[in-house]
């Protein structure tokens, strides 16, 4: 993102994680960027992080009212199974 602004920006550290669990628990990844060009991607990051929690799902009911119906689902078939199991003749 901050190349494609003109920012040179370089990502280090970023194939550190698959060492979790042999290293000591710390940030592992970080993003170096020239000090003249610093103000620069500071705007530039904040106006990304602002645009991502300004985030709002549009239809978050839709998936509540699908997990129900699932769960409903679930429970009606493994009663009917329990039932077919054990009261049958």
């Amino acid at each position: 993102m901050l190349i494609a602004q003109g920012i040179d920006a370089v990502l280090l550290g970023e194939y550190q994680q698959g060492g979790v669990g042999e290293l000591m628990p710390c940030d592992f990844a970080s993003v170096n960027v020239p000090d003249n060009q610093y103000v620069q991607a500071e705007l530039i990051l904040n106006e990304y992080r602002n645009k991502e929690t300004n985030y709002q799902p549009t239809d978050s009911n839709f998936n509540g009212l699908f997990l129900l119906i699932l769960v409903v689902l679930a429970l009606f078939l493994s009663l009917s199974i329990f039932s077919k199991l054990f009261f049958s003749p």
